[in-house]
C-alpha cells in the first residue's frame, strides 16, 4: 500500500510519508498545541488529500475538532466558530468550506474510549470505510476495560496500549498516530535553539515506555509557551514552534520549524532546520 503524505514537506522528504503498519507518537506538555497539530495533520491528510481517516476525539469532542478544521481550512477565527458566530463577510467562504469538509472521508468518534471499544471501532472502520490512518487524542485518556481482572500500573498500561496498536497497524496495514502528554520542560527546546544535538533525537521523559514500541516519536516545542520570545540571534519566536524527532527507526533525526496560528487552530511548516 502507498505511504501517507503528512503535508509537512520536510517530514515527507525524510520519511517518504508515513508507512502502513507504523505507529507514531506526538508528545508534548499540556496545552502546548498537540490537538491543534493533530487536526492540522487531519486537514492535510483527509480534507486536502482525501485519505480515509478516523479520529478519536477523546480530549476535546467532535465539535471542537470540526471547529478547528473549519478555522484552519477557511481562515475564520476559531473563537467565532466556538461561539456559533461567523462574520458576515466570511459566510460564503465558510459554507464552501463546510461542504468540502462534509465530503472528506473523515470519521470522528467520541462515544466510548475503552481500549476494547477503540480496537473494535478501528476494525469496523477499516472493513467498512477503508480507513488508512487513525488519530488518537490522547493516549493517557484511554480507559481500561472495566471488566478486566488484572490491575496494571500506568507504565504497564502504556506499553500494553502501544503494543496493541502496533499489532493492529501491522495486521490491518494502517498507520496509527497518537498524542501523548509528557512533562518535558525546556531541555529539548534549548537543544534545538542552540543547534546542539542537531543530528540526534531529543530525549524526552518516557514514564509509560511509549518510545520502546513506536516507529516514530516527535516532541512538539513552542518557545513562547515557556516564555522564550527570541532565539540566540535575537529573532522573534512568538507563534513559532518546532517538531523535533525523539525516535526515528527508518531515517535520520530531523527538526521542523513551524508557524503557529492559534486564531486559526493551525500549524504550518516554515523553514527546515536540518
Amino acid at each position: 500500500m502507498k505511504s501517507i503524505p503528512t503535508g509537512f514537506q520536510t517530514l515527507d522528504e525524510h520519511t517518504s510519508g508515513w508507512q502502513p503498519g507504523e505507529v507514531i507518537a506526538i508528545c508534548g506538555d499540556s496545552g502546548i498545541g498537540k490537538t491543534t497539530l493533530l487536526t492540522s495533520l487531519v486537514k492535510q491528510i483527509a480534507v486536502d488529500r482525501g485519505i480515509p481517516t478516523l479520529f478519536f476525539a477523546i480530549e476535546c469532542g467532535t465539535k471542537q475538532v470540526v471547529d478547528r478544521l473549519l478555522a484552519n481550512y477557511c481562515s475564520i477565527g476559531y473563537q467565532w466558530l466556538v461561539r456559533y458566530r461567523v462574520p458576515q463577510e466570511q459566510f460564503e467562504e465558510f459554507n464552501k468550506s463546510l461542504v468540502k469538509l462534509k465530503a472528506a472521508p473523515l470519521f470522528i468518534e467520541e462515544t466510548s474510549f475503552t481500549i476494547d471499544d477503540i480496537q473494535d471501532q478501528i476494525i469496523y472502520a477499516v472493513k467498512h470505510y477503508g480507513i488508512r490512518i487513525v488519530f488518537i487524542d490522547y493516549i493517557q485518556l484511554i480507559l481500561t476495560n472495566p471488566d478486566a481482572k488484572e490491575i496494571v500500573t500506568p507504565p504497564e498500561l502504556m506499553r500494553l496500549l502501544v503494543q496493541g496498536f502496533k499489532r493492529m497497524a501491522k495486521y490491518y496495514k494502517i498507520t496509527i498516530v497518537f498524542s501523548s502528554q509528557q512533562d518535558t520542560g525546556t531541555a529539548g527546546l534549548k537543544d534545538v535553539l542552540s543547534g546542539e544535538h542537531k543530528d540526534k533525537c531529543v530525549d524526552i521523559p518516557d514514564e509509560g515506555s511509549i518510545l520502546d514500541d513506536v516507529d516514530q516519536a516527535f516532541l512538539l516545542l513552542r518557545p513562547d509557551y515557556y516564555g522564550i520570545t527570541t532565539d540566540l540571534m535575537g529573532n522573534d519566536l512568538h507563534k513559532k514552534a518546532f517538531l523535533k524527532s525523539a525516535k526515528m527507526r527508518s531515517c535520520p533525526p530531523l527538526s521542523i520549524r513551524l508557524n503557529y496560528e492559534p486564531e486559526y487552530a493551525r500549524f504550518s511548516e516554515e523553514d527546515p532546520l536540518c
